[in-house]
């Protein structure tokens, strides 16, 4: 019995397609996947034996090292501050303007109960936005890892809780705005407390803005102030005056500790509102 020659195009469709990158009449010019990279670019023309069979494109892998994956999209960091720009930074802010059920706590000065309202505040899973003086940072570098631990941030209240237009006048309040910062640095070099700073009292002018301004700072005050250095903190006395983009300032005394959490709680059941720092809150301004 004659042995019947089957035809090259019979040959070619039994071999799975993945095999072969081209087809041409010369076996020579059919690779292998894998067998190393074409010397030809991609779309060329193979000759072969006379006649040119078209070459086929066939996408190679980034492990091929011609075509690296893309580099994913940068991640935003959900903890990163405003980068405002100078007219920005001159400007005072009492509340943010958002749309988002939130309020920024705030507490000034760090005196007896700090440890205490990180305490309350870790109950509740609430972050804050801290204006402790310079010194009492100095002075307790363990409560500041602590708060930074948590999850709260810090801003510029001074180094000596002076009255801010009286060192403007003296020219004293860079020296306070810097000390301040470096005493923050030397305990935690990641941590900064610009670009937020509350004047001891509320107290400034157009040239504690500016001094403050230059130093890449921008005057934070409230909206909402319960008077808890005066007296003890109650929800009466925050909740009903808090919306969408409050900033509430406290003090950090043993009532206030004691009563955060009642004042977290209502505003959350009466009005749907829960605490943030200010970068949360300024960030949700531009969302």
């Amino acid at each position: 019995m004659s042995q019947r020659r089957l035809p090259r195009r019979a040959i070619l469709s039994a071999i799975p397609a993945g095999l072969w990158i081209v087809g041409t009449q010369s076996p020579r010019a059919l690779t292998r996947l894998g067998a190393g990279p074409s010397t030809h670019p991609a779309g060329e023309s193979v000759a072969s034996e006379g006649a040119v069979w078209p070459r086929a494109v066939v996408p190679l892998l980034s492990s091929d090292g011609e075509f690296p994956p893309e580099p994913p999209p940068p991640t935003e960091d959900p903890n990163a501050r405003p980068a405002w720009d100078s007219a920005t930074l001159n400007s005072i802010v009492r509340e943010g303007l958002t749309s988002s059920p939130i309020a920024a706590l705030t507490f000034d000065d760090a005196w007896s109960s700090r440890h205490q309202v990180l305490d309350a505040l870790a109950r509740y899973d609430v972050r804050g936005t801290f204006f402790a003086v310079g010194r009492v940072i100095d002075a307790d570098p363990d409560f500041v890892r602590r708060a930074l631990d948590d999850g709260h941030e810090f801003g510029n209240h001074t180094y000596d809780h002076v009255d801010a237009p009286t060192a403007a006048r003296a020219g004293t309040l860079v020296d306070q705005l810097r000390r301040s910062e470096a005493a923050l640095q030397r305990i935690a070099g990641e941590a900064s407390s610009k670009p937020y700073f509350r004047p001891p009292g509320g107290g400034y002018n157009a040239d504690v803005v500016a001094i403050a301004a230059a130093e890449g700072y921008r005057t934070i005050l409230w909206s909402v102030d319960p008077w808890d250095w005066k007296w003890p903190l109650s929800p009466d006395r925050v909740v009903p005056s808090t919306r969408a983009g409050s900033i509430v300032v406290n003090h950090f005394n043993a009532a206030t500790a004691a009563n955060i959490g009642a004042v977290i709680e209502q505003l959350s059941q009466r009005k749907g509102i829960r605490f943030v720092t200010l970068t949360e809150l300024f960030r949700s301004q531009s969302s």
